[in-house]
């Protein structure tokens, strides 16, 4: 019934979920987590009885000063995979095509499925280092592709997508008039100076994050997208 096929969408998830906890798990994704204590005026940050409108905005507005973008360009979600749902639901319909690098991150598959989307896969390659392959890309599209979605740092490798590549992506996205959703949950984990979002490189391109797996504030459930003004509008009345 229902309840087969719903579970059937995401069966990576179901697993994390309800699999046996160890006393040392090796199967965990995010850091460590912390204690209120741990972050520094973190009690009196949050105003309970404060307005969202739109997502909290004292947030927002942090967020998209740590990204480097105008508030207007950012959306709240719940969590990363929230963030994700929503700019999928913002940018597809129900029988659109969808594709998804493989190997990836199943709750993306399930999302664009749950939605009524039609499912193919670009590969990334083992021989390649992983690497995004914008023609590998542009050769498995149709015409009824609306969106591409990815993950940068990859999951599960954790190879970051090139510059080269996403520009060069971001710019077929731009003359085919389709959208590109790049899952960025991992990118405040890379080393060195702060990586621009892949946001940055295209009205086309949405780039989602959360604190859940850099940060350790898992229970937080807090996730956003960065989206040109206009699609941030379309997530947030998503």
């Amino acid at each position: 019934g229902g309840g087969r096929r719903m579970r059937a969408r995401a069966p990576y998830m179901e697993w994390a979920k309800s699999r046996p906890r160890p006393d040392v798990d090796l199967a965990g994704s995010n850091l460590l987590a912390c204690t209120l204590d741990d972050l520094p005026g973190a009690r009196d940050a949050v105003d309970i009885a404060g307005e969202s409108p739109n997502g909290y905005p004292p947030l927002v507005d942090a967020i998209a000063g740590h990204v480097g973008v105008d508030p207007s360009r950012v959306s709240i979600g719940i969590g990363c995979s929230g963030a994700n749902f929503l700019a999928l639901a913002a940018l597809i319909d129900s029988g659109d095509e969808v594709l998804i690098e493989w190997p990836g991150y199943d709750p993306l598959v399930a999302a664009a499925r749950m939605l009524g989307a039609q499912v193919r896969f670009f590969e990334r390659r083992f021989e390649e280092k992983w690497a995004v392959d914008p023609d590998r890309i542009a050769a498995a599209l149709t015409p009824r592709t609306k969106c591409i979605v990815l993950s940068s740092p990859h999951n599960p490798s954790g190879v970051l997508a090139s510059p080269a590549a996403m520009e060069r992506l971001a710019d077929l996205a731009q003359r085919k008039g389709f959208a590109v959703l790049v899952d960025e949950v991992y990118l405040d984990t890379v080393a060195g100076p702060v990586l621009p979002t892949a946001a940055r490189f295209s009205s086309a391109c949405i780039a989602t994050n959360s604190l859940t797996k850099s940060y350790g504030l898992t229970a937080l459930r807090c996730g956003w997208s960065v989206a040109s003004p206009e699609t941030a509008e379309a997530i947030r009345r998503a």
